[in-house]
Order: C-alpha cells, then structure tokens, then sequence
C-alpha cells in the first residue's frame, strides 16, 4: 500500500492523474513489500515494470523475501494441522442392530476398524472417557442415531430419548479395546 501511495504521488508530481494509478490493477500479492531488493524498476513513464525473478531468489535475504517465507510456513503449518486433525476424525456408522458404534480411523500407513459395545460406551463419561461404574445400561438400549460434530467429535442419539456427545479423543481410546481382527 505504501508503495502505491509512493508510486501515486510521483505520478502526480510528474502531471500524471491518480486515477491512472489506482485504475492500474497488479495483484496484491505482486506488489512487493519493499522497493529494495523488490525487483522493481522505474523507467521513462514512471510504471513499474517487473523483473522476471520473483524477489525471493533476486533478493532472499530482502524484507520481502522474509515475508514470503513467512507466509510459506503459515500455510504448511496449517496443512500440516489439518492433516492431523482429518486423520483424528473417524469414519463413523452405527451397526445394524443398533447395539454397536463402529469406527474406522484411517491413518497415512495403516487403518483401524472397531465396534464399540452400547454397553461399553454408555458406561464411558462423555467428556472425561473415565468409566461410571453406577450406570445400569438396558439391555434394549440401542443408538438411534449418530451425527459428526465438526472436528469435535460424534453426538450419539440414544432410544431412550438422550443424547451425548463423544470427543474423538475418548472414542479413540475406547476403540483400541474393541479392534476387529481383520480375518
């Protein structure tokens, strides 16, 4: 923005209109953060002309270039964190009975498969994943319904009218104790 205010002002000094200027349509992230070591050039009617090479091999060691790679890392930061988090997120359906959850986490080498019990996941407190020893489960209970809960975890809909929400990290750990044994 800077350099664009600096570029508008010379080409009023000059007799040139603001309107030339501001009309001129360079992509933002064109623009360079510097005019040292930006790769840009003035010439005879006072436009900026661009050098082939981006300024972050023209000049790495510029402010420009600094923040390009700062920007660089941002975005594979984010895509790593993503990755992550896509890879925490089961895929989810509920037996056809509806007296088990299973799951199916898929990992960048390996998956897993597992059938979670009703009785063993309405035993599980749903935000801590500790066991509640005093809950009686019926023997009729059955999971309605299931519903992914963004990147938080799964509702579970109960027949008995109640609904509780799992945190992928809870169901992950009630999962390694119920695994399919691929056959």
């Amino acid at each position: 923005e800077k350099l664009l205010a600096e570029l508008s002002k010379q080409s009023s000094a000059e007799g040139d209109s603001d309107a030339d200027t501001e009309s001129h349509s360079w992509p933002y992230h064109q623009v360079p953060l510097t005019m040292e070591g930006s790769g840009l050039q003035m010439d005879e009617s006072s436009s900026p002309n661009y050098v082939n090479l981006p300024a972050v091999i023209s000049a790495p060691s510029s402010e420009t270039a600094g923040a390009y790679k700062s920007l660089a890392d941002s975005v594979i930061d984010q895509l790593f964190k993503q990755q992550t988090e896509a890879s925490m997120i089961p895929g989810a359906l509920v037996d056809t009975d509806g007296r088990g959850l299973r799951l199916r986490f898929f990992g960048s080498v390996d998956s897993s498969e597992s059938t979670i019990p009703v009785e063993a996941l309405k035993i599980v407190h749903p935000r801590t994943g500790m066991s509640q020893t005093d809950i009686k489960v019926p023997s009729n209970l059955k999971i309605e319904r299931i519903e992914l809960k963004g990147l938080y975890g799964i509702g579970v809909s109960w027949s008995d009218g109640q609904v509780d929400i799992y945190p992928y990290d809870v169901l992950k750990g009630l999962a390694q104790d119920y695994k399919v044994v691929p056959k």
